[in-house]
């Protein structure tokens, strides 16, 4: 298992895990993670439905990270080091520091 951490803009820590293939986030609304690769559809079709805005919100977060290049660049990571090197290009794009 791999790990990275990142400050959020809100100024709150954000954490993804990787286990093999799957790369689950952890931060203040998913205490105990969320898988967001391989896309577990029902899960986020039931997250997109929700009622709470800010479940609703990560829910359509994590669908769009299982579209186009993004689902491109998942599938053609082999390793878990690969996987942390996506995640972190794709962070810091989106403006979210590193935490060492």
């Amino acid at each position: 298992m791999k790990s990275v951490s990142f400050i959020a803009t809100n100024r709150k820590i954000i954490r993804f895990d990787v286990v093999g293939r799957r790369v689950i986030l952890f931060n203040d609304l998913w205490k105990e993670g969320i898988q967001i690769y391989p896309l577990d559809k029902k899960l986020v079709k039931s997250l997109i439905k929700s009622k709470d805005k800010a479940v609703s919100a990560q829910g359509l977060l994590i669908a769009e990270a299982n579209l186009g290049k993004n689902l491109k660049e998942y599938k053609a990571c082999e390793t878990e080091d690969e996987l942390i090197m996506m995640i972190k290009s794709d962070c810091k794009k989106k403006g979210l520091l590193e935490v060492k």
